[in-house]
């Protein structure tokens, strides 16, 4: 997905270090950066807009307090969101009726006749699943939730089932969750049209992970 992976380290005041400076000066069209925290990559991401004050840039936070921080960093070409606002936009507005932070076992137990164990296993494993860049549910993410082997069909089975229910407007037994509705961003493929370059800081933590420029 990137053409060039480039790692960072530690700096407390920050003067470009040698691999910093080659991220503000690369003309590459995707780059992946590594960094542990306090390496100065917020820091290096303004450096490198404000490098280029004629590309309109759109930067991509994971949460509303790196968005703010940015905000007051980053130069004025620069447009900072959050990864949900945007996603929001685009697919959870239609959702507003029946948002909800998470979904309960009791819920799920209810809408499909499942015991609350099968609906735990069938929750998690739809979490795992909207944690990740996959396209479809699968026995790694019912695997990766905890799920004993011998239950990880029953898990699957239920997680495809709420998310069809969780997708549905007119259906408002299953919340849809936040991550639901960026799952469906990234599924639909959108791209941040109008826009030059898409930096996206703490990328790890999203689960989407591809964002487009055209």
């Amino acid at each position: 997905m990137f053409g060039t992976e480039i790692m960072m380290t530690t700096t407390k005041v920050f003067k470009p270090l040698p691999e910093q400076q080659k991220i503000i000066d690369s003309t590459e069209p995707s780059i992946k950066v590594k960094a542990g925290a306090g390496a100065g990559k917020t820091t290096t991401l303004a450096s490198y807009s404000e490098a280029r004050p004629k590309k309109k840039i759109m930067y991509l936070a994971f949460n509303k307090a790196i968005q703010t921080e940015a905000e007051s960093r980053f130069p004025k070409n620069v447009v900072c969101r959050t990864t949900h606002s945007i996603a929001y936009g685009k697919e959870g507005v239609k959702y507003k009726q029946k948002l909800a932070p998470g979904i309960r076992a009791i819920e799920v137990s209810r809408k499909f006749s499942v015991n609350i164990g099968h609906a735990y296993a069938g929750i998690t494993t739809l979490n795992a699943w909207l944690h990740s860049a996959d396209k479809a549910i699968t026995q790694e993410h019912a695997r990766e939730a905890g799920v004993p082997n011998n239950n990880i069909l029953k898990a699957m089975q239920i997680a495809k089932e709420t998310w069809d229910v969780m997708i549905r407007t007119d259906d408002l037994s299953v919340p849809m969750v936040h991550d639901g509705y960026l799952k469906l961003y990234q599924l639909a493929g959108h791209q941040f049209n109008g826009f030059d370059i898409v930096l996206m800081d703490e990328a790890q933590d999203d689960p989407t992970r591809s964002p487009r420029a055209s």
